[in-house]
């Protein structure tokens, strides 16, 4: 994505495990801790954005995708509340969250996860801190999904 082009959305890798959970879900919820939480740089990330998940373990593959309800901060104690909701089950979260108890988790409510008919093989790297894409980049990833 160039810095002149309009954020539509983020790719953020997942575990396979993890996206089956969220797929069964009838209102799923991706949670993350980010860096800069409470700064006007916490995220770009809005209502109507796209978050697209990549397999960061398998193929490197991104393989489906989920329209952005809403976008919070919340600390754990808060997430526990939805932990029927989120992408770990609860023994998980609680590794996830050691060490980190008071710092607040990006929100991230989502619409219905869909899965891409086929993975998209994507030829740059995506870190656990995510990639941002713009709308010409998600117009491309469903054009060579087959979609």
């Amino acid at each position: 994505m160039k810095n002149d082009e309009k954020i539509a959305g983020a790719i953020f890798p997942v575990m396979i495990k993890n996206l089956n959970l969220l797929k069964k879900k009838a209102a799923p919820v991706y949670v993350k801790y980010i860096a800069k939480v409470g700064s006007k740089r916490s995220t770009k990330l809005q209502k109507g954005h796209y978050l697209l998940f990549y397999l960061s373990k398998a193929n490197k593959s991104i393989v489906a995708y989920a329209k952005i309800r809403s976008v919070s901060f919340a600390n754990p104690s808060e997430v526990k509340k939805n932990i029927d909701r989120i992408q770990m089950d609860e023994k998980e979260f609680s590794n996830y969250i050691k060490n980190r108890e008071e710092k607040p988790l990006m929100f991230l409510e989502l619409e219905k996860v869909v899965p891409l008919p086929e993975p998209v093989l994507i030829d740059y790297p995506i870190t656990m801190t995510g990639r941002y894409i713009s709308t010409k980049d998600i117009i491309h990833l469903i054009k060579i999904s087959k979609y």
